[in-house]
């Protein structure tokens, strides 16, 4: 004991010695930054797992309760193998409507075991709807303007859109799919009620073509009222929207929107009578692509966005910059304008939770892939013209959608 006293109040070495005492806790808390470090990673693999197991259970067609469990918990196995959860159980329960697992064990520590932690829990949670129990709806948004001639881009973007409607079909039970389209040029050719209509009366329906609302209503889908401004039906003045290329025309390239409807034979069937005309207007496409999709008038087939079961989606195409003008808040009409409010539209999209496709089609204008790539980063395309390229992307797309049917909650 008298040897300890000694050496406490010794001051030889006393920066060594303060250096020695002070390295416990620092390893201590080194330690513990890297057991917490390996918890993290695990628990990230966990929960990877346990969701493509349930999301495996959930997609089985037609299986029993029991067989799904089997499934799902087959898969977790396989990908449990080499992890630190490899030969853990995890609790899989099966109904109706959804499969659940979930997993919680303790991780081991190593360093953090000289401070007291000898173990770490990770837990993970995941509970899919059942392959019919989620919803899609999908709003087809395609450029039909005068450019979509050449090189036949407008017959292989219309065989590469219906190939993703067949994908998509093959799931379908009742109306857990159900798909509208717009297709753009200068204007859009659509069918609504007389009183969302300028100068159109307060009964009956109005069939008819339309640019752009006043400013701001052309950033958003609120439900028109009284006010002209609201309303649909302004045409602008120009070449692009009379002569060849007035209203006339759009009826004889069969250029009419489709609101959401479970009858995708009758979509398809549509479809591959339309043909190109015309200018474009991206931005006048997007807010009728949103307008199909929510739920006021003057469409009112879209599901309501609270609705947790149902997922909406948009898929954009053109191929050209936009070249129509829309109005700004001080009346005026242009071409940035328009630009503006198309980024507008796709904000407001993305806020009520609606998933964007964008595509720019045989252009590498950066006037068109910057615009597109702005609206939806995420899921932007650039395919060359040619079956192969649009084919893939509509591929693409249809996959990811499909697992929607299979919609992952917790």
């Amino acid at each position: 004991m008298q040897r300890f006293w000694s050496f406490m109040k010794s001051t030889a070495g006393s920066t060594g010695t303060m250096l020695a005492l002070s390295a416990v806790p620092m390893l201590g808390a080194v330690g513990a930054g890297i057991d917490f470090a390996n918890r993290y990673n695990t628990e990230v693999a966990l929960q990877s797992a346990i969701d493509a197991a349930a999301l495996a259970g959930a997609s089985a067609l037609n299986a029993s309760d029991s067989e799904r469990q089997t499934i799902a918990r087959n898969y977790f196995v396989s990908a449990a193998a080499g992890t630190d959860f490899a030969g853990k159980e995890p609790t899989i329960t099966a109904n109706k409507t959804s499969v659940r697992v979930e997993l919680e064990f303790d991780v081991p520590t190593t360093i953090s075991a000289a401070i007291g932690f000898d173990t770490l829990p990770v837990k993970a949670i995941s509970e899919v709807l059942n392959v019919n129990e989620g919803k899609v709806e999908l709003s087809l948004v395609l450029d039909f303007s005068g450019s979509m001639n050449a090189k036949q881009k407008h017959v292989d973007m219309k065989n590469a859109a219906a190939k993703l409607l067949d994908s998509l079909e093959v799931q379908q039970v009742g109306d857990n799919l159900k798909v509208g389209l717009v297709p753009f040029s200068a204007m859009v050719r659509a069918t609504m009620d007389n009183q969302y209509v300028a100068n159109a009366g307060q009964t009956g329906t109005w069939t008819g073509c339309t640019q752009d609302q006043k400013y701001p209503y052309n950033t958003g889908v609120a439900e028109p009222t009284n006010d002209a401004n609201t309303q649909w039906g302004y045409i602008e003045n120009s070449y692009e929207n009379h002569g060849n290329y007035g209203c006339a025309a759009y009826v004889s390239h069969k250029l009419d929107v489709i609101p959401l409807t479970t009858n995708i034979t009758s979509v398809k069937s549509k479809l591959q009578d339309m043909k190109p005309l015309g200018n474009t207007n991206i931005a006048l496409g997007a807010q009728f692509g949103w307008m199909l999709l929510d739920p006021a008038e003057p469409f009112t087939q879209g599901a309501a966005y609270s609705d947790s079961n149902t997922s909406k989606y948009m898929v954009l195409l053109t191929d050209g910059v936009q070249t129509s003008k829309q109005f700004a808040a001080d009346g005026t009409r242009t071409i940035s304008q328009a630009e503006a409010n198309f980024l507008a539209l796709c904000s407001g999209m993305q806020a009520q939770g609606v998933t964007i496709y964008t595509i720019a089609y045989d252009i590498t204008d950066p006037d068109v892939t910057d615009l597109l790539k702005s609206c939806s980063a995420e899921n932007y395309y650039e395919p060359e013209a040619g079956s192969d390229d649009i084919n893939a992307v509509f591929a693409d797309i249809s996959s990811k959608i499909k697992n929607e049917f299979a919609r992952i909650t917790k």
